[in-house]
């Protein structure tokens, strides 16, 4: 939950850039660094009233997890008003395969990735 708006996971999806397949550059794109991967996960508000905005900026502390006990927190984020979903960006290794999603002091969520 954010702000009392439930958020689902719509999507995660590992790629070299954030959002996925830009071409641009900063601060539009973002490329991954050799040695890294861009781990993209997306979240759609469940009850957000028609006409509000998702409050994004008052993300608590978001992170994934990944094997071997190591986490990151997010380093990109977009917001797109027209579907109202909110994607943040994880710079992870290229190494990394599982992931799970921390969100404030939840449990870890599994995150189901998949690879363009």
């Amino acid at each position: 939950m954010l702000e009392g708006v439930h958020l689902d996971v719509t999507g995660a999806t590992l790629a070299k850039t954030f959002p996925i397949d830009c071409t641009g550059s900063e601060p539009v794109c973002y490329q991954a660094e050799g040695g890294f991967n861009i781990l993209s996960v997306t979240l759609d508000p469940r009850n957000l009233p028609e006409g509000d905005m998702l409050a994004y900026k008052s993300l608590p502390p978001t992170s994934v997890a990944m094997e071997g006990g190591t986490s990151t927190n997010y380093s990109y984020y977009t917001y797109n008003n027209a579907t109202r979903t909110l994607t943040l960006g994880f710079v992870v290794p290229e190494s990394a395969t599982v992931f799970g999603l921390l969100w404030d002091d939840l449990v870890e969520i599994p995150l189901k990735v998949a690879i363009p």
